[in-house]
């Protein structure tokens, strides 16, 4: 349990069309926040890095699809 904030991201799509998702990524800071102080990374998930200051405790998600 990470806290209260612990949430799920969902990505939603349809189409007619045969589609695949190719890539996956977390956009954001690798740390995380747990109980109020910064941790160090705790997952296999792979992470787009900002290249400044990232300005928020959320995180998005990238998910690239292939028609």
């Amino acid at each position: 349990m990470a806290d209260e904030r612990d949430r799920i991201d969902y990505v939603y799509y349809t189409t007619n069309k045969p589609l695949h998702v190719t890539a996956v990524k977390i956009v954001g800071p690798a740390e995380t926040v747990r109980f109020g102080k910064k941790q160090e990374q705790d997952s296999q998930d792979e992470f787009l890095l900002p290249k400044g200051i990232w300005p928020t405790d959320h995180k998005a998600l990238l998910v690239k699809f292939e028609f």
